[in-house]
């Protein structure tokens, strides 16, 4: 099942859609954090919602589980009025994940980078760099995360653009080589 997860080759549209999404960042960066909240505020709702539905179909029962879908339920409640009334504190967070997801999209691609090393793949260098960069951008923000966060978006955007840009060479190279 995961064998495919890293055996994926560079695609045109992952990378049209990345540079899509880094454009939107760059030049929406306030509008892109209240959607974010939204959208967090609208699942955490839904979550309170099906662990209320939970609680109440098991109110009866015994056992932790039930009395822990009541709290989960209060708890995601809270943090979904949250980000719907108060969405700068949730953003204030966010260049402190949006570090941590750069890292974990760096981590990803090593081994296809590895792949293409031993293979001798043409531009393996792009590869390289489409790993570096996100992994150098998210370090940077894991140590100042709770900076201005409508530069953080921004700085987001132009990674994901850069890091699209790199991708697209990546995959045209790779399709040449073939």
């Amino acid at each position: 099942m995961f064998n495919n997860l890293f055996d994926q080759k560079p695609s045109f549209i992952t990378s049209g859609v990345t540079v899509l999404l880094g454009l939107a960042l760059v030049l929406f960066p306030e509008l892109s954090g209240k959607i974010f909240c939204s959208l967090l505020g609208a699942c955490l709702l839904l979550f309170a919602i099906l662990n209320l539905w939970t609680y109440v179909q098991n109110k009866n029962k015994q056992g932790i589980g039930v009395k822990s879908a009541l709290v989960t339920t209060v708890i995601s409640a809270f943090l979904a009025i949250i980000c719907f009334t108060k969405a700068y504190i949730v953003l204030s967070f966010l260049p402190f994940v949006l570090g941590i997801l750069l890292v974990a999209v760096s981590a990803v691609k090593i081994p296809f980078i590895i792949s293409c090393i031993k293979n001798s793949v043409p531009g393996s260098g792009l590869f390289i760099a489409s790993a570096l960069v996100p992994l150098i951008l998210g370090i940077i923000m894991l140590f100042n995360p709770f900076g201005v966060t409508r530069t953080v978006i921004m700085f987001f955007g132009v990674s994901l653009i850069i890091n699209g840009i790199i991708d697209f060479s990546g995959a045209y190279y790779y399709k040449s080589s073939k």
